[in-house]
């Protein structure tokens, strides 16, 4: 069975329920003046209260399950039909087999549900079935039976639905067959009133029993999972649907190229045959067809749950779409952070390069000129040139650092030999650990030594202890990196712009930084760095 989604229902149901018990009661009132003497209290007060029961349970179940409402007012309406004419009298077994079979809904969900509603309707209208036991007895059997086999394939929400009916359809069963055989056994007339009784209580009983367990369909709950989808705190749409509407055989499969439809897994959906239990409901959007939902029949019953189901569907696959799109953005933004990251390295390492071959090196030449010229000057040139070289080594000097601080050339020789240097030249004592077996290339290394000169240098500057340790070990495919002092502590990175330009550039290139730093106890800088990729540049 297929069908495509339709509408949502008119806002009439709750004007429709205020209305039902007033008119019922007047119909009533009207149809036992018709039918008895008003002066027989005992027969015509049962006959009342059980067609009234029906339309009040009708009252109260209208704006929960539309389709259960109509059939309890009917079934109390054509009881009152009987009253006025004997004709009419078994009329009501026509709609009360209906709400038996598809409660809580008004349409049947197998074939066996159908055929097993037209003969109920049959049945009423051929007055000589129902009043015979032996047919009478049958009959409820066969509706049992038709009950039960739509509940036992039946799963999820739709079971429990099923199993409340089939409850209700075996105690009118019960009172149909319990009277049968009380007439065959007792004479007749004599024990007519209490088995008529007895009916009349159970179908209060069945009438009350049905409407105190009608549920509302789950478009609330649907609307909770838009709104949870839309603001992306639900898990897939298969699975929460299915939560929700009770089905957990429940698939949804979106349309693709050549008209096949697939779940999110990519595996196809296949479509249920004709006869089958299970249907399959169609969603479109832009007038085009978009998904599918395969579940079981009853599942989907009202127009308002299944518009609601359709707007979780499009808004899912509305988010899917958006999110990819996000995602998207955010990988070209972090290679962007990236790029920008290694593109500034690299212009350092340039700029490095040109100052220790270009200023570095003709400062060099002079200072080697003017300690050449020495010697042979007299003692007051001797003096100046002393002076000269003095602020040349200086300059020198001044040159190496400024090099040195562009970019660490003393990872040439690898980070081990990097991190030593730095920590010989700092006040403060440093312990240097660097364990075998760490992805030492390219951008790892250099952000690893830009972690540390950047905790060394606060080290020195602020901590005020007497010792430090760097530690580099493997973690996962990357490092991490850790810089503790003795110091006292209190470090803050919104205080101060290089902790900040530091985690930058460690998010920047995929990794995380941490700073543990309470008051008396020190810091601990921990920084774990994603491993070098193929785009890093050499060290």
């Amino acid at each position: 069975m297929r069908r495509w989604l339709a509408s949502s229902p008119s806002n009439g149901d709750a004007a429709w329920a205020r209305a039902l018990l007033p008119v019922g009661v007047v119909l009533g009132l009207a149809s036992e003046g018709a039918g008895f003497s008003w002066d027989e209290p005992e027969r015509w007060l049962p006959d009342l209260v059980v067609g009234l029961t029906f339309i009040g349970a009708g009252a109260y179940a209208l704006p929960r399950q539309p389709g259960c409402g109509a059939l309890l007012t009917a079934t109390g309406l054509t009881w009152f039909a009987g009253t006025v004419d004997a004709s009419a009298l078994y009329l009501h077994r026509g709609p009360l087999v209906q709400l038996l079979v598809a409660y809580p809904g008004w349409r049947p969900r197998t074939r066996t549900g159908l055929v097993a509603v037209a003969a109920g309707y049959a049945a009423a209208l051929a007055r000589p079935v129902w009043g015979d036991d032996s047919a009478a007895v049958v009959l409820v059997v066969l509706l049992v039976g038709a009950v039960a086999h739509d509940c036992l394939i039946a799963s999820g929400r739709v079971r429990r639905d099923g199993l409340v009916a089939l409850k209700a359809a075996t105690a009118l069963a019960g009172a149909v067959a319990v009277g049968a055989a009380v007439r065959m056994v007792v004479p007749s007339g004599e024990a007519g009133e209490l088995v008529l009784l007895g009916y009349e209580a159970v179908l209060c009983g069945v009438a009350v029993y049905l409407a105190a367990h009608v549920r509302p369909p789950p478009v609330s709950t649907v609307a909770d999972l838009v709104v949870e989808l839309s603001e992306g705190r639900s898990g897939p749409l298969r699975d929460a649907l299915a939560a929700t509407l009770g089905d957990p055989t429940l698939e949804v499969g979106y349309r693709v190229a050549g008209g096949d439809y697939r779940d999110s897994a990519g595996r196809t959906v296949a479509l249920p045959p004709p006869g089958e239990n299970r249907v399959a409901t169609f969603v479109t959007r832009d007038g085009r067809p978009f998904a599918v939902l395969v579940h079981d029949i009853g599942v989907l019953d009202e127009p308002a749950l299944v518009e609601a189901v359709a707007a979780a569907t499009r808004l899912t696959a509305a988010n899917a779409s958006l999110q990819g799109e996000l995602r998207d953005q955010l990988a070209e933004l972090e290679a962007s952070r990236r790029r920008l990251v290694l593109a500034a390295d690299e212009e350092r390492r340039r700029l490095e390069g040109e100052l220790r071959r270009g200023a570095l090196q003709r400062v060099s030449a002079l200072i080697d000129v003017v300690r050449s010229a020495r010697p042979a000057a007299g003692p007051a040139a001797r003096e100046h040139l002393a002076r000269t070289e003095e602020h040349l080594v200086c300059a020198a000097e001044d040159l190496a650092r400024l090099a040195q601080g562009l970019h660490p050339g003393d990872l040439r020789d690898g980070l081990p030999h990097a991190l030593a240097a730095l920590a010989g030249r700092g006040p403060v004592p440093v312990e240097v650990t660097v364990a075998e077996g760490c992805p030492l290339a390219g951008e790892t290394a250099v952000a690893a030594y830009y972690v540390c000169a950047e905790a060394l240098a606060n080290v020195a500057k602020h901590a005020g202890g007497a010792c430090a340790r760097v530690e580099v070990v493997p973690a996962g495919a990357g490092i991490r990196v850790v810089v503790v002092d003795d110091g006292p502590g209190g470090a803050d990175p919104a205080r101060g712009s290089g902790l900040r330009g530091l985690a930058d550039r460690v998010e920047a290139l995929g990794g995380t930084l941490h700073i543990a730093s309470p008051s008396g106890g020190g810091t601990r800088l921990t920084a774990v760095l994603a491993p070098a990729s193929g785009a890093d540049r050499p060290t």
